[in-house]
């Protein structure tokens, strides 16, 4: 966690994924636009509702799988950290 600078926290906020509104809440609270955003997440139906709302999204399966397609988007260079 302490490579992030915030989070958005269903428990705290009262907001779950997949729903939408807890996309539009991340934006609101990060000042962030829907298309400058990547979301990561190990569920299908999370990435996709990213995905809906605007999001660029990866699922994660694994470390390397991950790290291959942060790559790929020139988004993290090999060897990272």
């Amino acid at each position: 966690m302490g490579l992030f600078r915030g989070g958005v926290f269903s428990a705290r906020v009262q907001l779950i994924k997949p729903e939408p509104a807890i996309f539009a809440h991340a934006q609101q609270v990060f000042g962030i636009q829907a298309a400058d955003t990547l979301f990561i997440d190990d569920l299908a139906h999370n990435a996709d509702a990213a995905r809906r709302a605007g999001w660029h999204a990866v699922q994660f399966h694994d470390p390397a799988q991950c790290e291959r397609e942060l790559v790929a988007r020139g988004l993290l260079n090999r060897g990272f950290p």
